[in-house]
Order: structure tokens, then C-alpha cells, then sequence
């Protein structure tokens, strides 16, 4: 009979969620949605003096913003005080536990059997046993707190114990916790669980692109403000993913959680850093940006307020807005890119001057190219106003004119956008429509007549 995996994410409200802890939730998201198994949230808020008063509702909203969605209750240590206390009484029962009377009032510490024996335990992910050896690492083996004085658990006691209720099979956590599994294990022994120990697997950290600890100066944001910033969920997690881990080949594209669970494995995290590079995020985003269907990303544009951040538009509707969209999903890296889009090359006639629409060449000139532009537009039947119908159009009056591209189209550009860049010039001309284009085109050359 296969084993039912069950994994857990357990953060500290202490906090954020930044893109460490989102690595280290999507692996046992993944790790349980491959399986068919259990993912759990729970709230290590035994730390009561460094809570952080919105920081448990924020991780929560994160966690349903990138879909990892969480399987029953979650659990808060806070509301376990009693559990724990039992647990430990048992353990004192047992021997394995004492009560001491220190400075802060009274704890609970763990008491190391004698004579003190090596400890072996297997970290996963690749890496050979790990054997701790009281004779070389005595402080390894001192008697650590179970309960504080305030009746609080630590963290190395009430995880175990979480764990063991809730069934957890696998353990998905940063490196920085691999000196700590004598410590588990010991406590598993104790317990008379020894065979329920979860297996451990360890994640290197994750670094900034100059190899030191990532951090705000890196590029490194809590998880909401990507959202803001125009960031797609899946584009995050697809990237994420990546950092410390591969799927045996050269993609790097992941439509969805799906697909990302369909290829993830545990015995593919590497032993080495992971970097984080902002250029990949913003690549991956434009990526997932081009995989939307156009109706399904005008929704999601709408929805987050980039869309209505932009000027308000000319005259158009829904169908109006999608054609914009679709020019501009070749360009875009992110959502809030679309408000520069929306106000500079469709929606509003620019207030373009003269000294801009000129730029190097002679306003005569530039004058004259308006004016044969114009009158070719204006000439074109109202059912041929299309893209490759204005391409040829243009190709042709720049031939009839001897003009290279870099002349005839930038204050082409200018006069009907003002912006330095756009989709092809006829692509935009098309979405204008007939009216708009020739309107702009006329304004700019009243500033040249």
C-alpha cells in the first residue's frame, strides 16, 4: 500500500512571507500534490514577543494568491499549550525530561540518556548520514528547553510534537536546520516514535546575484508586493521553483502548479546556492504574460487596478480593450506596465510638441512627411484599414520618398503616441482606427505647418 504523503508549511508570524519562506511552501505543495497527499498550514506563534500584528493574515493571502491552498484547519501552536505540557510531563516521567528551577522561573529541559551514545540520522536530499558524536560536539548534546518558563514551547519541541499528531511525513525546510536533527531524532526516541520520524529535506539558501545574503537591496519583496508591482502568481511560483531546484532537463517554462507538480521531485533539490535574479523573474512574467489568453489577462488587468490606472480611454468597449491588450502583451514584463500603455498609445491623444515630433531632422521636412502621410491614410477605403493593408501603405511612401525606417517613423510615432517605442506602427494605426490616427496626424502637423 503506498504511503499518504502529508507535508506542511510552518511559519512565524514574526514576519512576512518573502520568497525563502514561498520556496519552502511551494516544495511541500508539490511534494503533497504530487502525491495525491495533504498539505498543512500551521502558525508557529509561540514567539510571543516578536509577533508581527498582520503578518499571519498576510501569509495566508499569500498563500492563496499563488493557489497553495491548504488541506483542513489551520493549526496555531498558541491554542496547544496544554498538549505540549503533557507531552512534556511524559517525558519526565519517562526520564527523559527535568524540571529546573533557573533565573527566568521554571523550564522543562530534555535530559540526554547516559552515557551519552553518537547520534545518526539521514538528511535526504542527496546527502550522506549525518553522525553526531558527544566526544567532539559536547554542546550538541546539552539538555535543551522544552517548555520556557512562560509555558511556552520551543521551537525544537512543539514542531516534533505537531508533527506527530498531524501525521507528517515529509519535512521540507532550509539548511540552516540540518545541526538540529540529532535533537529530532532524539526526541522521537523518547517518545516511542522513533518510526514516525518524517523524512527531512534540505534546501540551500537562496542568495542575491552578487553571492551574499538576498535581501530588499537584491530585489527581494514580500510576496503582496509582486502582486502589486503587476507580477503574476504562476510566474512567481514558476520562478521560485527554480531556485535550488531542476527538472532533469532545460525547460524552464511551467504553465501552472499542475504542470510544476507533474515534474517536481525531492531528489532534484540541489546542494548548492540558488540565486535570485530579478531580469529571469521579469522574463518568466512577460512569458506568462504571452500564455494568457487576452480576455482571461484584460480580467486579471481589471481586477488587480492596472487597467483603470491608466488615462481615461477615447470612446471604446470590451473588444476595443482587447485589441489594445494584444499589441501589448508582445512588450509588457508586467501588469502595471500596461497603465504607460493604455495612457501613451491608445487612449489619449498625446500633447506632443513640436521640438519632440521634430527631433533632428527639419521641421519643413518633417512637415511634408505628415502631409504625404496623411493624404495616402485618408485615401484608404474605411474597409482596408488594417494592418498589413497600412504596413504596405507606409513601405511604399517611405520607398516614394527615399526614406530609410529610422527617418519616416519615428515622428510617425510621436505624432500618434508620443512614445519613443511602440508595437509596429501599423498595428497600432489599426487599433486607432481611421478617424483617431488621421486626427493626430493632423494635430502634429499644425505644429509644423
Amino acid at each position: 500500500m503506498t504511503e499518504k504523503v502529508i507535508t506542511r508549511f510552518a511559519p512565524s508570524p514574526t514576519g512576512y512571507l518573502h520568497v525563502g519562506g514561498v520556496r519552502t511552501a511551494l516544495f511541500a505543495w508539490l511534494c503533497a500534490q504530487k502525491s495525491g497527499g495533504e498539505f498543512h498550514l500551521r502558525i508557529e506563534d509561540t514567539d510571543r514577543k516578536r509577533l508581527v500584528e498582520d503578518a499571519e493574515a498576510q501569509i495566508k493571502e499569500s498563500l492563496q494568491w499563488l493557489g497553495l491552498e491548504w488541506s483542513g484547519e489551520v493549526l496555531h501552536q498558541s491554542e496547544r499549550l496544554d498538549t505540549y505540557k503533557e507531552y512534556a510531563d511524559y517525558l519526565v516521567e519517562k526520564g527523559f525530561a527535568r524540571e529546573s528551577d533557573e533565573e527566568a522561573g521554571k523550564v522543562i529541559r530534555f535530559k540526554w540518556p547516559e552515557p551519552k551514545q553518537p547520534v545518526t540520522v539521514e538528511p535526504f536530499s542527496g546527502r550522506s548520514t549525518i553522525t553526531v558524536d558527544p566526544q567532539t560536539v559536547a554542546s550538541a548534546f546539552e539538555d535543551f528547553v522544552l517548555i520556557k518558563s512562560d509555558g511556552y514551547p520551543t521551537y525544537n519541541f512543539a514542531h516534533i510534537i505537531d508533527d506527530l499528531e498531524t501525521g507528517v511525513t515529509d519535512v521540507i525546510r532550509g539548511d540552516e536546520f540540518t545541526s538540529s536533527l540529532h535533537k529530532y531524532y532524539a526526541l522521537y526516541q523518547a517518545l516511542g516514535k522513533a518510526d514516525a520520524m518524517p523524512r527531512f529535506y534540505h534546501m540551500p539558501p537562496i542568495l542575491g546575484s552578487d553571492k551574499t545574503k538576498l535581501s530588499k537591496r537584491h530585489g527581494a519583496q514580500d510576496v503582496l508586493e509582486y502582486r502589486e508591482a503587476g507580477y503574476l502568481p504562476e510566474a512567481l511560483t514558476n520562478f521560485v521553483a527554480l531556485i535550488g531546484w531542476n527538472p532533469g532537463d532545460d525547460r524552464e517554462f511551467f504553465g501552472s502548479l499542475d504542470e510544476l507538480a507533474e515534474a517536481f521531485g525531492l531528489d532534484r533539490i540541489q546542494r548548492s546556492p540558488g540565486v535570485f535574479d530579478p531580469e529571469k523573474l521579469a522574463w518568466l512574467n512577460g512569458e506568462h504574460i504571452k500564455a494568457l489568453d487576452v480576455g482571461e489577462l484584460l480580467d486579471r488587468a481589471i481586477a488587480g487596478g492596472f487597467w483603470k490606472k491608466a488615462a481615461k480611454k477615447m470612446d471604446g468597449d470590451r473588444a476595443y480593450d482587447e485589441k489594445v491588450l494584444a499589441l501589448a502583451t508582445e512588450r509588457i514584463r508586467t501588469l502595471a506596465e500596461l497603465a504607460d500603455i493604455r495612457k501613451g498609445y491608445f487612449y489619449k491623444a498625446p500633447k506632443v510638441t513640436s521640438k519632440r515630433l521634430v527631433g533632428k531632422e527639419n521641421p519643413e521636412t518633417v512637415g511634408v512627411w505628415l502631409e504625404r502621410t496623411l493624404r495616402d491614410l485618408i485615401k484608404l477605403p474605411e474597409n482596408e484599414w488594417n494592418a498589413e493593408r497600412i504596413e504596405k501603405l507606409l513601405t511604399d511612401l517611405r520607398n516614394e520618398l527615399d526614406l530609410e525606417p529610422k527617418q519616416l517613423f519615428p515622428p510617425l510615432r510621436i505624432a500618434v503616441t508620443d512614445a519613443d517605442r511602440t508595437p509596429p506602427l501599423w498595428d497600432v494605426f489599426e487599433v486607432l482606427g481611421q478617424a483617431e490616427a488621421v486626427s493626430r496626424l493632423e494635430a502634429a502637423q499644425s505644429l509644423v505647418a
